[in-house]
């Protein structure tokens, strides 16, 4: 039964954890051996999107702070973290599940990570700019390297 059927048949789901539905849904479509490390990936992707919507990333004040508490420094490290951990998932599976893990995993990750790269770049950039440090042609070049 397709995972799209499985939501219409609500006896399939029979746990109310969100990471019991992730691990069962991984176990089934992709890897048994995959699917507590998938869930976890799905979990903490889902924690990193609810912080900011992608669309209000662009809004200012900018989202995260870019000059207390490490605000931008630390969410940029857990999406790398998230992303190092979401690859090293992806190259344990065979050719085969690779496909499937790419759509539903690796490339949600690596798009929210770029998008959230980016726009904290951008910001961080705006502060070096107001402060007159000479970073900001760093940082300038660095956001202008994404858009490539």
């Amino acid at each position: 039964m397709g995972y799209l059927n499985k939501s219409q048949h609500r006896s399939c789901w029979c746990s109310s954890s969100t990471t019991d539905l992730f691990k069962h849904w991984a176990a089934n479509e992709l890897n048994q051996r995959i699917a507590d490390r998938t869930a976890d990936i799905l979990n903490q992707y889902g924690t990193l999107v609810a912080r900011r919507k992608y669309e209000l990333l662009s809004q200012l004040p900018f989202a995260f702070s870019t000059t207390y508490y490490d605000e931008t420094a630390n969410n940029l490290a857990q999406w790398r973290d998230l992303l190092d951990q979401t690859q090293r998932v992806y190259d344990s599976l065979d050719q085969a599940t690779q496909a499937s893990f790419f759509e539903m995993g690796l490339h949600p990750v690596l798009a929210g990570k770029t998008v959230v790269d980016l726009y904290t770049k951008a910001a961080l950039n705006g502060l070096c700019y107001r402060q007159g440090r000479i970073s900001t042609n760093r940082l300038v070049q660095e956001v202008h390297d994404f858009v490539r």
